[in-house]
């Protein structure tokens, strides 16, 4: 979903300015009732061995939540209500928004709906008590009365969502326990309104110092910059460099690859005339070598890029999601299929430049657009695109997803690519915002999460039937995935071990928080609502569904659909991992985890062959006692950056990995041996 940035025709030495654009993606619905909720298969299990008890939990970040209350009158009202929802009585907190009123599509007039929308109010900012017209159970309490309900009743893009549970209130939910350690690392002086940071975040070892570093852009016209924390037990070095032309302004977004083959990390800042490449040249220093390493043409939108080694010549290729933004608040229609929220542009959204995604491979230190000779399927809005070899038979497969439109499998077969998408279990359409991979339910099959707005997919790997290479099931809705993403937009999902058990977590940035039950677009359409933000962290409750948390947001923030940029990193050298985000608006945070301790982790770093040194798909199997515990080098896994670029295996309160079994992107294995808990190995291919 949108952001915005200059159209530009990139050739060697000249960059011509066409246009400027500017656009949001929305589109307004109302409140939708829902059946009862279904419990994640065997929820009785209850939580996985050595889970941090709910009240420490809470009790550990309620100090975060409560230290967010903000900037102006407004907002500090509204930041109280979040605070108190954890004191909300049981029975307040269960109470559902109320039905929509029975109406006829279109009996309501223009001026019905602007006394409607006028009506709403922010409850909590005036004070208001819960009462009859007001749904208790949200931290904004918004005030519904009978002519919204007259009003969404008449829209006629509304529909009943999926059956099989009822959405959930995140802003109810317990507190995870993470802390905002923004000030700590040099960042807060650089933070809105005087300061705004582009959706890119890195989190990797940038210096070779064996310490992952943080990156973003931090972005102000003509004076744009590239700002590297280094890390170091001693503190935080920052070093900055400033962009070229080309990279001023730009709202798209950053990935992360090894474009000279030399085991340093690249950043390539994405434009609306394809990539800018800043060459790491050590010490946290970049330099800028678009114009003599990429293509002279790049006439396309670059949203996110995959390398890997697509064709097993043992040489990394770079696959290119593109795409145009798509449509504004407002020009939208949204219905739920019957198992998605599917929405339209009833505006004019226009084609400003080239949708087909891109493949490029080098030759030397020069890259080459050899898209034709792939074959590409035809490209579609804002793609999404990271690589793995989903079905584990030494092939590296892509999976692409389009914001909106179709979201496939791209299989490697026979030196190229074949599309699935329905065939293999895929819904047929759906906001794709991001993706992640790995081993959720512990059945040695890789599983996959896919960000979207409104419920998003959860496809666990299933045995594959007769004639097909691969088959997946939507659990979303068993799994408490649904109820949980029904109210959301949510972007770049975090696929990580956070608190260490051994089960894999899931954080999820969300750009878009609607009240309960009502539709995550929303509050991009009606200015007067005015629902309280915060994130989602999908707890693993091992192998048995997930438990829905919640973490605060800085103060301020108000439901948009700009990309919000997050990633994984170990900011504090303590062996779990951490976030750095870059929310809508621009609004830059480093959230500590503190979720972890006493359970421990290990850190495997690879080091590919010379063409492939990355080696993203690298997969491996930690024994941990009678535990095969399953994961992989993940590399880029949408826009903004988000990936991890060594693999962190959390192993509870285990003294040791016994052993690793490493299996490399050509199908080579190693065999590691037992590696101690808080320990960190290097793995060199074969």
């Amino acid at each position: 979903m949108p952001g915005h940035g200059l159209l530009r025709v990139r050739r060697r030495g000249r960059i011509a300015l066409l246009a400027a654009l500017l656009l949001c993606l929305g589109c307004g619905a109302g409140p939708a009732q829902a059946p009862a909720a279904v419990q994640p298969p065997d929820a009785d299990a209850g939580a996985p061995p050595d889970a941090p008890p709910a009240d420490s939990l809470q009790d550990t970040a309620t100090a975060a939540d409560e230290a967010g209350a903000a900037a102006d009158a407004d907002e500090a009202a509204a930041d109280e209500a979040l605070a108190d929802v954890d004191a909300v009585p049981e029975d307040a907190a269960a109470a559902e928004l109320p039905a929509p009123a029975d109406a006829e599509a279109g009996d309501v007039s223009d001026i019905a709906e602007i006394t409607a929308e006028d009506a709403f109010v922010d409850a909590a900012a005036a004070g208001d008590a819960c009462g009859a017209d007001v749904a208790c159970g949200t931290a904004d309490a918004v005030a519904v009365p009978d002519a919204v309900d007259a009003m969404v009743a008449a829209d006629a893009d509304v529909a009943v969502p999926p059956t099989g549970y009822v959405p959930l209130d995140l802003l109810s939910q317990p507190l995870a326990a993470f802390t905002d350690v923004t000030a700590d690392y040099g960042f807060a002086k650089y933070l809105p309104p005087k300061f705004v940071h582009a959706a890119c975040t890195v989190g990797a070892d940038l210096d070779g110092d064996g310490r992952e570093d943080l990156a973003v852009v931090r972005q102000l016209w003509g004076a744009s910059s590239l700002d590297v924390a280094l890390l170091t037990d001693a503190g935080v070095t920052h070093v900055t460099t400033a962009l070229p032309a080309a990279a001023q302004g730009t709202g798209v977004g950053c990935s992360v690859a090894d474009m000279d083959d030399d085991g340093k990390l690249d950043i390539l800042i994405g434009t609306t005339a394809g990539y800018v490449l800043m060459r790491n040249t050590s010490g946290g220093s970049f330099e800028d070598k678009t114009d003599t390493m990429l293509p002279a043409m790049m006439d396309f939108t670059a949203q996110s890029a995959a390398m890997a080694d697509f064709d097993g010549d043992g040489v990394a290729d770079l696959l290119i999601g593109a795409g145009d933004f798509y449509g504004k608040c407002g020009t939208f229609e949204c219905q739920f299929s019957a198992v998605d929220l599917n929405c339209k542009s009833t505006g004019n959204i226009g084609v400003l430049d080239s949708m087909q995604d891109r493949m490029w491979q080098r030759n030397g230190l020069q890259w080459a657009d050899v898209t034709g000779k792939w074959q590409l399927p035809a490209g579609g809005w804002r793609t999404m695109v990271t690589a793995v070899d989903l079905d584990q038979d030494g092939t590296m497969d892509a999976l692409v997803g389009n914001d909106p439109g179709e979201h496939f499998l791209l299989r490697g077969e026979g030196g190229g690519l074949k599309k699935y998408a329905t065939d293999i279990g895929f819904l047929g359409s759906g906001d794709s915002m991001g993706w992640a991979v790995g081993d959720i339910d512990g059945d040695g099959k890789l599983d996959v999460f896919m960000a979207d707005a409104g419920p998003s997919p959860l496809y666990l790997q299933k045995q594959a039937p007769a004639g097909k290479p691969i088959f997946f099931q939507d659990e979303s809705v068993a799994w408490g995935v649904a109820a949980a993403t029904h109210d959301l937009a949510v972007w770049n999902p975090l696929l990580v071990d956070f608190d260490q058990d051994g089960w894999l977590d899931i954080y999820l940035g969300t750009s878009a928080v609607a009240p309960q039950g009502w539709l995550a677009l929303v509050p991009c359409n009606s200015k007067n609502i005015k629902a309280v933000q915060a994130d989602l962290l999908l707890h693993n409750l091992g192998g048995k569904g997930f438990e829905a948390l919640r973490t605060p947001t800085p103060p301020g923030q108000t439901a948009t659909f700009a990309t919000l940029a997050e990633t994984a990193v170990d900011i504090d050298g303590d062996g779990d991992l951490d976030v750095l985000q870059v929310r809508t608006g621009g609004a830059l945070r480093v959230l500590r985890n503190d979720m972890a301790p006493p359970k421990t982790s290990i850190i495997v770093h690879v080091q590919g062959p010379p063409g492939n040194r990355l080696a993203v798909g690298t997969s491996m199997v930690a024994q941990v006692g009678s535990a095969a515990l399953l994961r992989r080098l993940t590399g880029t896994t949408g826009g903004g950056g988000a990936g991890r670029w060594n693999v962190h295996i959390g192993i509870g309160a285990a003294k040791q990995v016994d052993g690793l079994t490493v299996t490399w992107p050509n199908g080579a294995t190693s065999a590691v041996p037992a590696v101690l808990a808080g320990g960190q190995v290097t793995i060199v291919a074969p």
